[in-house]
């Protein structure tokens, strides 16, 4: 038995390995004063009940460092039950590059495909209502396109962490987010998130939109990536430069972020994307190796002196790998937080990847299954 759970561990940091390699610097990171023609950018924002977000958001769309004449702003609200799209209609009213749309049809998916068809540029932007950017957002993208030529860029995301609870979140979806960016540098996208995502117009109109998937709630991020991918070869890329960074609010209660994971695993089953799928079963039977250390002590199975000291191996490689892929833009780390989260991932991991083709999920007040 302890043969078998070293070979696991041993796979684990392998695979770990393997993302920090993918991820190492772009070439083109630190060329700050490249100068670059612009890209012509439209920047599609679905949001619902987000009246909290919108202000903040806003305002760092008026403070991107970007030309005025090549970028705009479309705002679509789905059906929201708060007073975010009055105000966001007050605030736009002297700002022409902003638009309001009100959805026709409910979900996101269908929300983003209305902004996109009265889109100008030839670059669509997306991210999400409770998200926060930096001045050099789009500056960024337009250096990387630029640079290295793609047809969709996925984004770094991360969580805004004020408190425990959202700093143990963040630390998790750190994980998440390198994943999938490793994945898109190994040549076999999986994962991105829609927070932070940009691809050429004509490029996703060739593709037909959402059309393919749009009976799915979910996904209109990935699933449009992996068509990317396998229409446009070597044309998806990874932007992670600091500045390009996207802040998400993090799930406020355990529920919403159960929530929340439930309706990204909802996607798995209509993956057609094999990359896709053996990630994540690889994911959950290493996590299930790591979940079966200390009750096969308890049982004898293996020694205790054996379990502790491959778990604390663990420890120590995690923390290394999250210190890693977090130092660009938090050169912190809590030694606390990333314990708690090394004893919960596994069963979490486990449990929303069994439960989510059985278990209904709430999304932005409407119930799914």
């Amino acid at each position: 038995m302890e043969w078998l759970l070293g070979l696991v561990w041993l796979l684990y940091v392998v695979f770990l390995s393997v993302i920090l390699f993918y991820l190492r610097k772009s070439a083109f990171m630190d060329e700050e004063d490249t100068t670059f023609p612009y890209i012509h950018c439209t920047v599609v924002v679905a949001f619902r009940n987000e009246l909290k977000h919108l202000p903040d958001l806003f305002s760092d769309f008026e403070q991107l460092r970007y030309p005025d004449a090549l970028v705009e702003f479309i705002w679509i609200d789905d059906h929201s039950e708060d007073q975010g799209a009055d105000w966001l209609a007050a605030a736009i009213q002297d700002s022409p590059r902003h638009t309001l749309v009100r959805a026709e049809k409910c979900g996101k998916k269908n929300a983003l495909a209305q902004g996109i068809a009265k889109a100008q540029g030839s670059w669509i932007v997306c991210t999400d209502a409770d998200c926060r950017v930096s001045p050099e957002w789009l500056w960024q993208l337009n250096r990387a396109q630029q640079m290295q030529p793609k047809k969709l860029w996925s984004g770094r995301v991360s969580f805004t962490a004020s408190s425990a609870w959202t700093q143990l979140l963040s630390y998790e979806f750190s994980t998440v987010i390198a994943l999938g960016g490793a994945c898109i540098r190994a040549g076999h996208p999986t994962m991105c998130n829609g927070a932070n995502l940009a691809f050429e117009r004509q490029s996703f109109e060739e593709l037909g939109g959402y059309r393919s998937h749009e009976h799915i709630p979910s996904g209109d991020d990935e699933f449009l990536m992996h068509q990317m991918a396998q229409k446009y070869p070597g044309q998806v890329g990874f932007l992670d430069h600091p500045k390009h960074l996207v802040q998400s609010a993090a799930p406020s209660s355990l529920s919403e972020f159960i929530d929340q994971r439930l309706r990204w695993a909802s996607k798995w089953q209509h993956y057609q994307n094999k990359a896709s799928t053996v990630l994540a079963l690889a994911v959950m039977l290493l996590q299930a190796g790591m979940l079966i250390l200390f009750p096969a002590a308890i049982l004898g199975w293996i020694s205790a002196p054996f379990a502790c000291a491959l778990f604390l191996a663990k420890l120590l490689f995690d923390s290394v790998f999250i210190y890693k892929i977090r130092e660009d833009f938090d050169g912190k780390l809590n030694l606390a937080i990333l314990l708690i989260l090394d004893l919960l991932y596994p069963i979490y991991v486990l449990y929303i990847g069994l439960v989510s083709r059985m278990k209904t999920y709430e999304w932005k007040g409407r119930r799914y299954s």
